[in-house]
């Protein structure tokens, strides 16, 4: 420590501000990047490729929806065919990754946005809903405060999840756990209550209103929201794919005609074994069109490279050239991703800042140096000499002492 105080007592006194200044700005650098990591852990909806793969080679990719995509429920099936095959075609299977039989190559689910009234008794209310399908909670697990999720399995697709408020407002309390309820005079049963984000950020990206979850075919019968008549594979068709003699799709197109309902979201969690693989399977094999559809690498969204992008983008960023609506949760995660692009700009910046300044410590002691190259060489070399002849003049101190 002595050595360290000697060493920085001779510079002078505006070059000690500087170094200073230096190992703040790496430490507000660091800090920085430790903020951003905690940040981007605060969406669990955003993480389902984290918790669907203990190795991290999987990958969460979203599919946003206009309404000219025309996507319909009976679409589903012929969408899991073309990534499956498209899998296989890569040699992505169960026996490669050496998972089991039983496991699944991938999960996904997919939602439609509406509006119902729920009616308890005398009591109504009427709440935005997420009519679900396929393993919806997985990719989007919220806080249960009383009950269980319903299952995409079920039989009779008349169970429900309410907010808090909303089972406040119909029955007075949260703990109505297989209470009944009805939509448009027909009974469904509360499988859970669960709490609903009332921060400022999912209050501004869509939750400012109560929020139901409901079974997509519920959705599909009572909301008043948008439906449909055509089919997906026209945009297969576009794209394209050719479907095959046999193929699950076609059984899925010819039933689509009377599904009715938009699909606004299909998420899927796969493996990726490299990056951005996920994503470019579910582009080429579903088709991607961007005047009808957004895709989103959930698990790449917030690291350093799309973070750049996102800086990028700045000028052009709020702009809306299509009529994709986005969901909250989607609302939310852009919200965070502008604000971690700010801190990653202000985290270069910190960096930038002391390579600078190294660089004009190091140039400023070089031109004011009292040494040259040779002095230095000399200095070592006399050094080395003081040392061997310290340590002889020891050993020969010693050799006197024993022979004494």
């Amino acid at each position: 420590m002595s050595k360290i105080r000697g060493f920085i007592g001779r510079i002078r006194k505006w070059k000690k501000r500087v170094f200073v200044l230096i190992l703040l700005l790496l430490a507000a650098s660091w800090c920085l990047k430790a903020v951003r990591g905690r940040l981007a852990l605060t969406l669990p909806d955003q993480l389902e490729g984290t918790r669907w793969s203990e190795t991290g080679q999987a990958a969460q990719i979203s599919c946003f929806f206009s309404r000219e995509a025309a996507v319909s429920p009976g679409s589903i099936r012929q969408m899991e065919y073309y990534i499956q095959q498209g899998l296989e075609e890569a040699s992505v299977t169960r026996e490669s990754l050496g998972i089991r039989d039983a496991a699944d190559l991938f999960a996904d689910s997919w939602c439609a946005l509406g509006r119902l009234t729920i009616e308890a008794g005398d009591r109504s209310c009427t709440v935005n809903a997420v009519g679900t399908g396929g393993n919806y909670f997985l990719f989007h697990p919220l806080d249960l405060a009383a009950g269980y999720y319903y299952l995409p399995d079920d039989i009779m697709k008349d169970r429900i999840l309410l907010d808090t408020d909303t089972a406040w407002k119909l029955f007075g309390s949260s703990d109505i756990e297989g209470q009944m309820v009805e939509i448009q005079g027909i009974p469904h049963y509360v499988a859970g209550v669960y709490e609903r984000e009332t921060d400022r950020a999912s209050v501004e990206a869509g939750l400012a209103q109560n929020l139901a979850y409901v079974p997509l075919e519920c959705l599909q019968k009572y909301t008043e929201g948008r439906y449909i008549t055509s089919a997906f594979s026209d945009s297969q068709e576009d794209s394209g794919t050719d479907a095959q003699e046999g193929d699950p799709g076609q059984e899925a197109d010819a039933g689509s005609q009377n599904d009715g309902i938009v699909i606004e979201c299909y998420e899927i969690v796969m493996p990726s074994p490299v990056a951005a693989f996920a994503k470019n399977i579910v582009e080429d094999k579903i088709g991607h069109d961007s005047e009808t559809m957004k895709i989103v690498d959930n698990t790449a969204r917030f690291s350093d490279d799309s973070l750049l992008e996102v800086l990028g983008e700045t000028m052009t960023r709020g702009m809306q050239l299509n009529a994709i609506r986005y969901p909250f949760w989607e609302n939310r995660a852009r919200a965070l991703e502008s604000r971690l692009a700010i801190l990653l700009l202000i985290q270069y910046i910190c960096m930038v800042i002391p390579a600078v300044l190294t660089v004009v410590l190091v140039v400023s002691w070089y031109r004011g140096k009292t040494w040259t190259l040779g002095t230095l060489v000399r200095g070592l070399l006399d050094r080395n000499y003081e040392a061997q002849a310290r340590r002889k003049q020891e050993r020969d101190r010693a050799a006197e002492e024993e022979s004494v």
